[in-house]
């Protein structure tokens, strides 16, 4: 059996013109958490439109055998314009050849727990801010600091944080490109979600931390600011999970 690619076109065989939506949105549906059990379990044989749409159907408080034709016709137009297109964008999940739905390669996979796990309150706009390298390399140099710093100072050890440099730069222009950054876009973003206290007018900044941070989810920020936005917040959703 061959699947096709998780692109675009996938999402428009499947009846949607969906755009790409975030990992987070995807995840905070229970029936989507749900339904990714299923095919996972499914995979890599693949699983029918039908046969999924009649299992979510009998999940929850609905006793296997009561679900009627119309609630399954019902749950099957979801899954075929909205549910499944959603997830093909985001590129877990595929179709086959003979039309089964195939879970990809996607790492999420190889952390199911974190599917059977409501994402904690909050836990959304936390991730949305910490969606850009440079955020997560500023939480990081905060969370090194004890107490408050100027921006200026920031954005020295956030130009060096992300140039691999044990000392600071000794380029300006460097340092200027990102203070502007920081004060301009990133700061006020990483203010919004309360995860750090910013003073545009005294310049001083100073790491919060936030609610939706399970303890030690801190240690995530040190990691390689390279990997990509999903392995980031795969990871911070399987600390809750543990």
């Amino acid at each position: 059996m061959t699947t096709t690619e998780p692109d675009r076109n996938s999402a428009h065989a499947l009846g949607s013109t969906a755009r790409p939506q975030a990992l987070r949105t995807v995840l905070s549906s229970d029936r989507r958490r749900e339904l990714l059990r299923l095919v996972a379990r499914a995979s890599p044989s693949g699983i029918s439109k039908e046969t999924l749409a009649a299992r979510l159907c009998e999940t929850g408080d609905v006793r296997s055998g009561s679900v009627t034709d119309e609630g399954r016709r019902k749950m099957l137009a979801s899954l075929h314009h909205r549910d499944l297109p959603a997830l093909i964008d985001v590129g877990l999940l595929t179709t086959a050849d003979d039309g089964t739905i195939v879970a990809t390669g996607h790492s999420l996979f190889d952390h199911l727990d974190i599917l059977a796990t409501e994402p904690p309150d909050g836990f959304e706009a936390v991730s949305d801010a910490l969606a850009h390298s440079r955020r997560r390399s500023i939480l990081a140099v905060l969370h090194r600091r004890n107490g408050s710093v100027s921006t200026r100072s920031l954005a020295r050890a956030v130009t060096a944080d992300e140039s691999g440099f044990v000392v600071y730069p000794s380029s300006s222009d460097d340092v200027d490109d990102v203070y502007v950054s920081l004060v301009h876009v990133h700061l006020p973003i990483l203010s919004d979600a309360d995860l750090i206290a910013y003073d545009p007018d005294s310049g001083r900044v100073r790491y919060e931390g936030h609610p939706a941070l399970s303890a030690g989810s801190e240690t995530i920020l040190e990691r390689d600011r390279s990997i990509t936005d999903d392995e980031f917040e795969i990871e911070l959703l399987s600390r809750h999970a543990d």
